[in-house]
């Protein structure tokens, strides 16, 4: 009869047993599960910045090559980013005075994220004569 009591107390968990663990367990997924989604989302948004900002960097890079007298305003595309528009504005109008042979080039980049808008801006100066001369 004693071998008998030994065998029936080792046979398994019981139900307080599992149900502890079943509460420890959900506890920490309920943690731990958010944690992963914001990071999923934060690594998303710093891979459109990176992508905006190489759309911005490139559309200024073409406004350099060109020919200054043809500089505009215009809107370009982003390519990897959802949603996100993308401007250059031209401005004549540098330091609070009017010059004819220098312009500030600003590249914009938009996109909606968590509900708010991200951007990237850039900004250089074009001399007509360009920096060599």
């Amino acid at each position: 009869m004693f071998k008998n009591s030994n065998i029936k107390k080792n046979q398994g968990f019981t139900i307080l047993e599992i149900l502890i663990t079943i509460i420890l367990l959900s506890t920490i997924a309920v943690t731990i599960i958010p944690l992963f989604t914001r990071g999923i989302a934060l690594n998303k948004n710093s891979k459109n910045k990176l992508y905006a900002y190489e759309a911005a960097r490139s559309e200024i890079e073409k406004m350099r090559s060109s020919s200054f007298n043809s500089l505009n305003n215009h809107s370009f595309s982003v390519a990897g980013v959802s949603q996100a528009t993308g401007t250059v504005t031209v401005d004549s109008n540098v330091n609070g005075s009017s010059q004819t042979d220098i312009i500030k080039v600003t590249a914009l980049v938009t996109w909606p994220f968590n509900g708010r808008n991200e951007e990237i801006r850039l900004e250089t100066y074009i001399a007509e004569k360009g920096i060599n001369q």
